[in-house]
């Protein structure tokens, strides 16, 4: 089958406003060179649009569902009918959006959402699937902007546009270049990574290990603990152990708080490794705290807005420009003294969507957000780089672990305002669908992560809206499709229960003959191993 493009539309749009909400769009000239499942658009008219677009129609089958892949990895990534709603926060009013900072996770300045039944948008591939036949289109290039797939079943159209606001000039511009194949879940998904150039199963081993991100407070006695109770009591040997957070003011990376961390992270990454674990550790680049040295002495640094905000990533904690020389320089300087000097093996960089939350100074947002990726890996040198809370494809073949989902932990934010409207809210429901939904990245795009697991309800589980079964749903899922099992528990007090549950969910990591079915109320997931059949039940 062969795209059938009807039309190219330039948008200009004023600095902030969502570009298809342009009523007439000016209508490019262009040309097409296709090659097998791809297809490159070159716009030939000398324009400065915010975003290029081409309409190909695409008519649903009886039964065929719509999958749309949400903005970063925390966003609600699932399967939808003609029937279902994608909902935003559109509904939401200004005031509690200022309320709500951590709006700035999500796709909400960019794409307007329609609210109607069979309306559905995402970012960089989305695919059609009837049975087992699937219809996948995606972006084989972000690093000129993204690329947003919107589909409207009332209409029986896919529009594909480019998100270049911020770019400057165009003059036989290569617009987008897309790809497009039919065929089963493992056809599309390997034509389309091949196409891109990374075909390969990316090197780094598999992770199996301990996270202290559940903690709300950690100084090296505790770390020392867990790393002990860790290495006693895990049912299988780990292989890594994460410090995620709360070792400084955010922003301060190289300087822990001298009152918890008096051996310094030097030793305690020795300590991990003398083990036999991989050291690891979490920060966010490209954030930092009111309370921050680089905040207080470098406001220059502060991303800001055109009325002269700063612009904040969570409450009291500000965003930093990572197109700015002198804020690289810093990063720099800090993976390479964490990786190099302190001698952790894994760094996990966090909260990275705020690299390209902004476009400006001649870059679209994508460009910003791969730019900043390929800086990212260059600063890590060999050692290995974990992603998370980032725009998934500009991590393709650059990651090697990838977190896919939201976290499954209560939501941070009130339920009517979080469960209904906000995408990347807090969700054991989302926080499966993501995983499921997303496997065909898993040792294709990089190492799949989900969100952590934990055995024990009540240290890790805190929304008693979900039973113990829908939470043993959630870890089976995160064995059988992801790469990554990192515990927020140190399995110290588990029971034998527990420690069956642990041992099983590791083994999922062998299971074959893995299907997804669609059925009346959810999704049926079937799969054998060790020679008996499994059955698992979602919504």
């Amino acid at each position: 089958m062969n795209l059938k493009i009807k039309a190219v539309g330039a948008y200009y749009t004023p600095a902030g406003v969502v570009a298809d909400t342009v009523a007439n769009p000016k209508y490019a000239d262009y040309t097409v060179d296709s090659g097998e499942n791809t297809y490159n658009l070159y716009v030939t008219s000398k324009l400065s649009p915010a975003a290029i677009s081409v309409r190909i129609p695409v008519v649903l089958e009886e039964g065929e569902v719509v999958f749309m892949n949400g903005f970063q990895s925390a966003t609600e990534s699932r399967e939808l009918t003609v029937d279902e709603k994608m909902r935003g926060i559109d509904a939401v009013s200004d005031y509690a959006r200022r309320m709500y900072t951590e709006i700035v996770g999500g796709d909400y300045s960019i794409v307007k959402y329609k609210n109607k039944p069979g309306v559905t948008h995402g970012f960089s591939y989305c695919y059609f699937r009837n049975g087992d036949t699937y219809r996948l289109f995606g972006s084989l290039d972000e690093s000129t902007g993204y690329t947003v797939f919107k589909y409207d079943a009332n209409t029986s159209t896919l529009k594909v546009s480019k998100d270049i606001e911020g770019v400057n000039y165009f003059d036989n511009y290569k617009a987008m270049s897309l790809f497009y194949a039919e065929g089963s879940e493992e056809e599309v998904f390997d034509k389309w990574f091949e196409a891109i150039g990374k075909s390969e199963n990316p090197p780094a081993p598999e992770l199996i290990g301990y996270s202290t991100k559940k903690l709300d407070y950690i100084d090296e006695k505790i770390i020392l603990r867990k790393l002990s109770a860790v290495n006693k009591c895990f049912p299988l040997k780990a292989n890594a152990f994460f410090i995620d957070g709360n070792y400084c003011v955010d922003g301060n990376w190289l300087e822990p708080y001298a009152d918890k961390f008096s051996l310094g992270l030097r030793k305690i990454s020795d300590k991990i490794k003398s083990y036999g674990m991989m050291s690891g550790i979490c920060i966010s680049p490209f954030t930092a705290h009111e309370d921050s040295d680089i905040f207080i002495k470098h406001k220059d640094w502060i991303l800001g807005m055109p009325d002269g905000r700063f612009v904040t990533a969570k409450k009291d904690v500000y965003v930093l420009d990572a197109e700015n020389a002198e804020v690289r320089e810093y990063v720099r300087e800090v993976i390479h003294t964490i990786l190099f000097m302190w001698g952790f093996d894994i760094i996990k960089l966090d909260d990275l969507y705020l690299a390209g939350i902004t476009c400006g100074n001649g870059k679209s947002r994508g460009e910003k957000m791969c730019s900043a990726m390929s800086f990212l890996r260059e600063c890590c040198g060999g050692k290995l780089m974990f992603t998370d809370h980032t725009p998934l494809m500009p991590a393709f073949g650059i990651a090697d672990y990838c977190a896919i989902s939201c976290d499954a932990a209560a939501n941070r934010t009130p339920a009517v305002y979080g469960k209904r409207f906000y995408r990347e809210s807090a969700s054991v429901r989302n926080a499966a669908a993501d995983i499921v939904f997303r496997r065909g990245l898993n040792k294709r795009a990089f190492l799949s992560a989900p969100c952590g697991i934990s055995f024990d309800d009540k240290e890790f589980f805190f929304d008693e809206n979900f039973s113990s079964a829908e939470q043993n749903v959630l870890t089976n899922i995160e064995g059988l499709f992801t790469s990554v099992l990192v515990f927020h528990d140190s399995a110290a007090a588990y029971d034998q229960h527990q420690k069956r549950r642990f041992l099983k969910t590791c083994n999922l990591t062998r299971a074959k003959n893995v299907t997804v079915v669609r059925a009346e109320r959810g999704y049926i997931i079937n799969y054998k191993l060790d020679g008996r059949s499994y059955v698992i039940k979602f919504r």
